[in-house]
């Protein structure tokens, strides 16, 4: 998609005038939200360089009484900078007998390799916006792929002007974000 540069800042506020408040699953800084994770091994494993998941804030829940434990979470940013919900992947591998993505020394138990926090925008917003957006204003370019695993790749790559949808859907609303 190559976008009109001069149009970019007046196009996002018109859409943020008609959607005023992307509402999520919670609104904390992202110091508050990283503070409390530790360092994604299972990214890190799996050839992803640490500045990477550094530079977009990846890290792992390893406390038992959160609904995000056992995952690596993914910050979902806001256009003011704040985090709004988060994406955890399951750092367990697919189980060859439920398929699912649990503790293979635990019992078989629905437990998906992805998982949104309650209430996440997810057709309201792109994810890494707020950190590409600068980067669009200034090439009139985005790439839009369609996960956070696939953004972070691609940046690696010197492309920061990417974008992620968060699965296969693109919806309206994203759509009229990126116009």
């Amino acid at each position: 998609y190559h976008a009109p540069i001069s149009n970019l800042d007046t196009n996002l506020t018109k859409f943020l005038n008609r959607n005023p408040i992307i509402h999520g699953s919670f609104r904390i800084t992202l110091k508050d939200f990283t503070s409390r994770l530790k360092k994604p091994q299972y990214f890190i494993n799996r050839n992803y360089k640490e500045e990477t998941l550094n530079h977009f804030s990846v890290g792992y829940c390893d406390n038992k009484l959160k609904p995000m434990y056992e995952r690596v979470l993914v910050p979902q940013i806001d256009h003011d900078g704040y985090v709004i919900g988060c994406l955890g992947r399951s750092i367990h591998e697919q189980c060859p007998s439920c398929k699912f993505y649990h503790n293979p020394k635990g019992i078989c138990k629905k437990f998906n390799k992805w998982k949104n926090s309650d209430n996440f925008p997810s057709s309201s917003t792109l994810y890494n916006f707020y950190g590409a957006k600068q980067y669009i204003e200034e090439t009139g370019i985005i790439l839009i792929t369609e996960s956070s695993p696939n953004v972070w790749r691609i940046n690696e790559a010197g492309f920061p002007m990417v974008v992620g949808t968060f699965g296969s859907k693109f919806s309206l609303e994203q759509k009229e974000l990126l116009d």
